[in-house]
C-alpha cells in the first residue's frame, strides 16, 4: 500500500512508520520542521513539511495514497486549552476532510483509551461500546480525545472509510518525546526517584506494548471494517503491581510510600506554580492526580477476533523496556 501517516515524528508513530517500511509499504509522513524529518528520511519514509493544524496548506495529494494512519495527537500533561483543541480536534477533522474529498479507501485514527471513560468503581475492563461521560472529563488530554472521537465519528457519518484504533497505557522502546510519558516512570523507579505512588495503588490499568499495537495498527489496514472502533491493549495491573514488576525487573528496592491524593494536588499545585514561572511542562497537575483516582481498564477482545491482535505478557514487555530505559539512562539520553 502506499500510506499515508501524521505523527511519525512522535513516539507510537515513529515506531508505526518504521513498521510500515518494513512490512514493505510505500510511506510518506508529514514533519513539522526538515530536523524532524531527517530521522524519518533516514529510515526510508519520505516526509512533507507541515502541520497539522494548518493541514490545509500541506502540499500533499491524499488521492494518491490507499490508506491515510491519523496517529498525530499533543500528549502534554498542561497546555494552553486552544493549543489540544488544534492539534486533537481540528486536526482530526481537517485530515478527515481531505480523505474524504480524495475518496481513500482506508482511514485509521488513532484515538486513546481515555476517549472512552475510566472503567467503573469495580475495575470491570470497557470494551468499545463504552459512552464517555462528557461531565466526567479530567484535563484537556482527555477531553479532547473525547471530542476528537465525536469529530472523526462525524466525518465516518459522512462517508469517510474510516475505523478508530484505542490503544491503552502505552509503553516499550521508541523515541523519548512527551508522549512516552510511561518511559520516565519507568526510568524513575529504577532510580530511585519516584516519591510514591498515589493513593492505595489498586487502581487497575491496562498497558500496551507499542509493538503489539503496531502490529495493530498494521493489521487493521487490511482487515479493520469502516466506522468499527478496536481497543489495542494488553495486560492489566495495578499501580503497585506494575512499580513491583518493573522494580524486581530493575534489580532495585519497589516504592513503598503511598501518597494521600490530597497531598499529591497539594504538590501538583506548587509544581504548577513552579512550571508558570519557568516556562516549562509541569510533570504533575491537579487534574492528572484526578485521573489517578480511577480505573482505567478495557477488553481488546473485538481487535483478537477481527484482527488477530495479539499481546506481549507484561512481565515480558516490561523487560525489554526496563533494559531499553536503562541504556538511555547510561547514554545519558534520559535525565
Amino acid at each position: 500500500m502506499r500510506v499515508f501517516v501524521t505523527g511519525a515524528t512522535g513516539y507510537l508513530g515513529g515506531v508505526l512508520g518504521k513498521a510500515l517500511i518494513a512490512a514493505g509499504h510505500e510511506v510518506v509522513c508529514l514533519a513539522r520542521s526538515s530536523e524532524k524529518a531527517e530521522p524519518l528520511e533516514r529510515a526510508g519514509c519520505r516526509t512533507v513539511l507541515g502541520d497539522l493544524s494548518d493541514f490545509a496548506t500541506v502540499d500533499i495529494d491524499l488521492a494518491a495514497f490507499d490508506a491515510v494512519v491519523h496517529s498525530a495527537a499533543l500528549v502534554k500533561t498542561k497546555a494552553a486549552p486552544a493549543e489540544f483543541d488544534r492539534v486533537n480536534i481540528e486536526g482530526v477533522g481537517a485530515v478527515a476532510a481531505q480523505a474524504l474529498e480524495a475518496e481513500v479507501g482506508v482511514f485509521l485514527y488513532t484515538s486513546s483509551f481515555m476517549a472512552l471513560g475510566p472503567a467503573g468503581v469495580d475495575g470491570r475492563p470497557l470494551d468499545e461500546s463504552a459512552v464517555h461521560d462528557p461531565h466526567h472529563i479530567h484535563n484537556d488530554y482527555e477531553r479532547t480525545k473525547y471530542l476528537g472521537l465525536l469529530e472523526f465519528e462525524r466525518w465516518v457519518e459522512r462517508g469517510l472509510k474510516g475505523s478508530a484504533l484505542f490503544p491503552c497505557v502505552i509503553y516499550g522502546p521508541g523515541e523519548l518525546t512527551s508522549g512516552n510519558i510511561t518511559a520516565q516512570a519507568i526510568a524513575d523507579i529504577i532510580r530511585g526517584r519516584l516519591s510514591g505512588i498515589l493513593g492505595d495503588g489498586a487502581q487497575r490499568w491496562t498497558y500496551s506494548y507499542v509493538d503489539d499495537v503496531v502490529a495493530g495498527h498494521l493489521a487493521a489496514l487490511e482487515k479493520a471494517r469502516p466506522g468499527r472502533h478496536y481497543i489495542l491493549g494488553g495486560q492489566t495491573a495495578t499501580m503497585n503491581e506494575f512499580a513491583e514488576m518493573v522494580a524486581r525487573l530493575a534489580g532495585v528496592e519497589a516504592p513503598k510510600r503511598h501518597i494521600p491524593y490530597w497531598l499529591a494536588k497539594v504538590a501538583a499545585l506548587a509544581e504548577e506554580a513552579r512550571a508558570r514561572i519557568s516556562g516549562a511542562v509541569p510533570k504533575l497537575t491537579r487534574e492528572v492526580v484526578e485521573v489517578y483516582k480511577h480505573h482505567w481498564a478495557y477488553s481488546s477482545g473485538r481487535a483478537e477476533l477481527e484482527l488477530g491482535y495479539r499481546t506481549t505478557p507484561l512481565e515480558e514487555g516490561l523487560a525489554t523496556t526496563v533494559a531499553w530505559i536503562k541504556a538511555q539512562i547510561d547514554q545519558g539520553r534520559l535525565a
